[in-house]
């Protein structure tokens, strides 16, 4: 996608110079190319923008799954957050504020899908326990040589009478199964 972008703005940039070298155009075609070449030239900054966005989700989807690298390897916990958020945005946009505040964390040992997949988890049920507009924080600390990650929610919680499932395997607090 990104060389057909490319390839595109070569040619629109051909255009330009042969419009500007034409003769014996009157100047109601040579506005009407202009214009034309105005909303290619546009167009193309749009498909540069969701380029960029599917390039980065691309990544993000790479970095999430890590299916092409050894089970257990040291790892930036703040790396497969982002990861994971990126993937999540759709669930966060325009309804829910994502507010990091990450610490000075060392690599850790770990399966890093698995590690992922804990915090899409965390962060699906958060979201669903807010139902209209809310803020998820996300803070990461390093103490006496252990990381903490803490997600929380400004939702409606978790029911008194429901607590007891809480580590339940599948148990969300939204109700659905995950």
């Amino acid at each position: 996608a990104q060389s057909a972008v490319d390839v595109v703005r070569r040619c629109a940039t051909k255009l330009e110079a042969c419009l500007d070298e034409a003769d014996g155009w009157d100047e109601s075609r040579r506005r009407e190319c202009g214009q034309a070449l105005v909303i290619m030239r546009d167009n193309l900054a749009n498909a540069d923008v969701a380029t960029g966005r599917i390039l980065s989700i691309i990544a993000s989807l790479k970095n999430f799954a890590r299916l092409d690298e050894a089970e257990h390897q040291c790892v930036d916990v703040h790396e497969g957050l982002e990861s994971t958020l990126t993937l999540m945005n759709a669930d966060f946009v325009g309804r829910i504020r994502i507010d990091r505040h990450y610490g000075d964390l060392p690599q850790v040992e770990c399966n890093p899908s698995q590690l992922n997949q804990v915090f899409r988890i965390l962060l699906k049920n958060a979201a669903d326990a807010i139902e209209e507009e809310g803020v998820i924080e996300v803070v990461t600390t390093h103490r006496h040589d252990r990381i903490q990650i803490q997600i929380a929610d400004d939702g409606r919680g978790i029911e008194p009478e429901r607590l007891a499932r809480l580590f339940d395997f599948g148990f969300s607090a939204g109700g659905t199964r995950v």
